[in-house]
């Protein structure tokens, strides 16, 4: 671990979204409020809808280079879904809105999961949120204790009986919405009375903490949404700020086992509550979509039962295996990334991180005395049947978490499979091979009797840091003289 970040300060850039219900507007009737938010609602979903699909085609058939899909995904979303619905609402903040909504339905894995044919473009239905996005289009105040928050509705005049009458098909089209970049500041009275009699408003704890610190101006609102349950209507706003993480504990200790069945297990020491499993399901699911278009491409070639067309055959077959190459290591990397975050939201300052090379001096342990008499798991046969690039996970995942102040430990990781991390109990005939051959069952503890499984028990191994002695008291392990 890099000497300077022993003192090293963690800035968490922190996003939360509150959810607050509307008790009334201060400046129109609520009955005008709900007919202007439905009306928003049923004129934009068939823009957004139509959008949704004609930006799926565009990147579909568009050549994007690995990074650029953001500068992409931007160029077409502005001329596809922005600029329409800014046209259809007269307002930019909405049409803001809309586009990032649907931005992450596009961005990072799920642009190729759409090319895969793994995902679908997203539509909404007439009911869907209205999203404001724009920090300065919102003016946040307190008035007498309460909360206020004004949105930035389009310029609007409300539509006579008898025009109404005219478009019987369209009752609901109540409203004329003007060509102008003037906005009517709505105002909205939040439900905060009942939330000032919990415990947390009293104490500064909390969500409640969080929502004096948006009325007092400490917290700025990045972007809202209006949306109905039931029958009353609530905003739900997200917040964005930046706060100081303290110090890591360093007495607080966490194991890192690498597996076959999940590929990457973390439990903190003596917490068998706090853990994170990472399921290969993804990488699964790509690997056979891979092989079955590869498949089809060989069946249907017609050169195929001739000899002919090679040169094209490979060349498919190339680009089918880059594009899977590319989306296989964004998935790691989002392993890497959840197994980081789980760290740092549970102060995790130090982390044992399974040593899996198969070196010369396998049977001798790195950093300390000590000699393994027996190792009964077959470790060429663990290393050949494990699908993933361990050596650079592991590379990859120390490099990040020292990155954020914690210290990480290798260590060799002995008979973690079979010795029971709730009682202790040695379970020789819980071998490699016999995981293997059962499909590697959960680990029924011959001594206590509990089942667990097999990665939590091993990964709650690595991280005891007196696991040697386990091993000493079942004569696995001695001291060297």
């Amino acid at each position: 671990m890099k000497s300077d970040t022993k003192d090293k300060k963690i800035i968490i850039h922190q996003t939360k979204t509150l959810s607050l219900r509307i008790v009334k507007p201060q400046s129109i009737p609520m009955e005008e409020f709900t007919d202007l938010v439905r009306y928003h609602q049923m004129i934009i979903f068939p823009v957004y809808n139509n959008g949704a699909i004609d930006l799926y085609k565009k990147l579909f058939k568009a050549k994007i280079q690995k990074g650029n899909e953001a500068r992409a995904i931007k160029y077409f979303m502005n001329k596809i879904v922005y600029a329409p619905i800014a046209n259809t609402v007269k307002n930019s903040y909405i049409a803001l809105g809309y586009s990032t909504k649907m931005q992450s339905s596009f961005s990072g894995k799920r642009l190729w999961d759409l090319r895969f044919g793994e995902a679908t473009p997203p539509t909404i239905k007439a009911d869907f949120p209205l999203p404001f996005y724009n920090q300065s289009g919102f003016k946040v105040s307190s008035e007498n204790g309460e909360f206020i928050i004004g949105i930035p509705f389009g310029q609007y005049t409300k539509k006579t009986v008898s025009d109404i009458e005219k478009k019987t098909s369209f009752a609901w089209d109540k409203f004329t919405l003007e060509d102008t970049t003037k906005k009517t500041l709505i105002e909205l009275l939040l439900s905060t009375k009942t939330r000032k009699m919990n415990e947390g408003w009293k104490n500064n704890e909390g969500t409640e903490a969080e929502i004096k610190r948006v009325m007092d101006g400490t917290y700025q609102v990045t972007s809202l949404e209006i949306l109905q349950r039931d029958d009353s209507w609530f905003v739900n706003f997200n917040i964005a700020y930046d706060s100081l993480k303290k110090q890591p504990d360093r007495d607080k200790i966490a194991g890192i086992h690498m597996g076959i069945t999940r590929p990457l297990t973390a439990v903190i020491y003596n917490n068998k509550y706090r853990a994170l499993s990472i399921y290969p399901n993804t990488v699964m699911h790509l690997t056979q979509k891979q092989l079955a278009r590869i498949k089809e491409q060989r069946t249907n070639s017609k050169y195929a039962t001739g000899g002919h067309g090679r040169n094209a055959k490979v060349t498919g077959t190339d680009t089918l295996s880059e594009a899977y190459r590319q989306r296989r290591k964004k998935i790691i990397e989002d392993w890497i990334a959840s197994i980081v975050k789980f760290a740092i939201n549970n102060e995790i300052g130090t982390i044992y991180l399974e040593d899996i090379s198969n070196t010369n001096s396998f049977f001798a342990a790195r950093e300390q005395k000590l000699i393994y008499l027996e190792d009964i798991s077959n470790t060429n046969s663990f290393l050949s049947t494990y699908k993933y690039p361990i050596s650079a996970i592991s590379d990859t995942l120390q490099h990040k978490l020292e990155e954020k102040a914690i210290q990480v430990i290798r260590k060799k990781a002995y008979y973690v499979n079979q010795i029971c991390s709730l009682c202790g109990h040695y379970n020789k005939g819980f071998t490699y091979q016999f995981r293997r051959k059962n499909k590697f069952p959960k680990m029924k503890c011959q001594g206590c009797l509990e089942a667990t499984s097999t990665e939590f028990n091993a990964a709650a191994n690595v991280a005891n840091p007196d696991y040697e002695k386990l091993l000493i008291k079942h004569g696995l392990l001695q001291l060297k003289k």
